[in-house]
C-alpha cells in the first residue's frame, strides 16, 4: 500500500483502499472493519487507521458507533433515486450534445465497452460489468464536450458506482438476469441513436435507461435493507 504511493499519509492510503473496496463491494455491507485487527495486519499503530475510519465515517460507508467496531453501511435507497435522478439531467443532457458531435474513434471506444459489458454479464462478474457501465455512460459525458457537464458527472460519479456495486450485487443475489440483458438492449439504442446524431432519442434512452436502475432497486432491495 504505501509502495505504491510512498509520500501519501498512511491514513489516506488506508481510506482510499478501504474507500474503494467498499464502492465496488468487495467487503460487503455490515461488515465490520476491527481497527485493531487492520493495525495489526498492517503492522502499524492504531492512529491512521482510527483517522482513516473517522474519514469513511464522515463520507457515510462506515458507521462508528461508541466502543464498537466500524460497520460498513447498507446502500440506502432514497439516496440512491437522489443520485438516479441527478444522473438523469446530467448524462440526459450530454448525450443530446453527443449525439451532435461524437467522434468515430469515440463510437468505437463506446462499441468496445459495451461488448466487454456483455461479456462480465455472461460471466456472471456482476462488481466488474459495473464497473465497466460506469466507463461507458462517462465515455458519453466526455464525447459532449462539455466541461461542466463532466464536473458535475464526476462530483456524483464515485456515489454512482456504489449504487451500480450494489445494484448489480443484488441482481446476483436474485438471479433477475433478465433486468441486466435488457440493460444491454438499451445501451444498444444508445449507441444508435448518437451515432445516427439522434440528439433527441439519446437523451430520452439515457434518461430510460438512467430510470431503469430505480426500478431494479426496488424490485431487488427487501424492506429490511431500505
Amino acid at each position: 500500500m504505501q509502495e505504491e504511493q510512498p509520500f501519501a499519509p498512511l491514513s489516506s492510503l488506508i481510506y482510499e483502499y478501504y474507500k474503494d473496496a467498499i464502492t465496488k463491494f468487495y467487503i460487503l455491507p455490515d461488515t465490520k472493519l476491527k481497527e485493531s485487527r487492520i493495525a495489526q495486519d498492517l503492522d502499524i499503530s492504531r492512529s491512521p487507521v482510527d483517522k482513516a475510519m473517522d474519514m469513511l465515517s464522515e463520507e457515510g460507508l462506515v458507521v462508528k458507533d461508541h466502543h464498537k467496531a466500524p460497520r460498513v453501511v447498507s446502500a440506502d435507497l432514497h439516496d440512491c433515486v437522489d443520485v438516479c435522478q441527478a444522473r438523469m439531467s446530467i448524462e440526459g443532457e450530454a448525450a443530446y450534445l453527443a449525439a451532435k458531435q461524437i467522434s468515430k474513434e469515440q463510437l468505437d471506444e463506446l462499441k468496445r465497452v459495451e461488448r466487454n459489458y456483455v461479456e462480465l454479464l455472461k460471466k456472471n462478474d456482476f462488481i466488474r460489468a459495473a464497473q465497466i457501465d460506469e466507463q461507458f455512460h462517462c465515455l458519453i459525458v466526455k464525447a459532449s464536450g462539455n466541461r461542466y457537464l463532466l464536473d458535475l458527472y464526476n462530483n456524483i460519479s464515485q456515489r454512482a458506482l456504489r449504487y451500480r456495486c450494489y445494484l448489480q450485487h443484488l441482481i446476483g443475489e436474485s438471479n433477475t438476469f433478465v433486468q441486466l440483458h435488457t440493460r444491454t438492449k438499451s445501451h444498444d439504442v444508445i449507441i444508435k441513436a448518437l451515432e445516427e446524431g439522434m440528439s433527441s432519442v439519446a437523451r430520452e434512452e439515457m434518461r430510460i435507461d438512467i430510470n431503469s436502475n430505480i426500478d431494479m432497486y426496488i424490485m431487488c432491495v427487501t424492506p429490511n435493507a431500505i
